[in-house]
């Protein structure tokens, strides 16, 4: 999260990540609904389109 990640790089935006962070870590479940919830992204954007009738995606 702090190289190349959505945080800005100051106290500030350590202490935004740190409420998902200690989420993540402490609350049964929410791990595993995060990760199937990224997987469905995944899937959805690589999913192939049907293209529209005027022929633009």
């Amino acid at each position: 999260m702090r190289v190349g990640g959505i945080a800005p790089a100051s106290r500030l935006g350590e202490a935004a990540i740190t409420p998902s962070t200690v989420q993540y870590l402490l609350v049964p479940g929410w791990a595993e609904d995060l990760h199937r919830y990224q997987d469905r992204m995944a899937r959805m954007l690589a999913a192939p389109t049907v293209p529209t009738p005027d022929g633009r995606p």
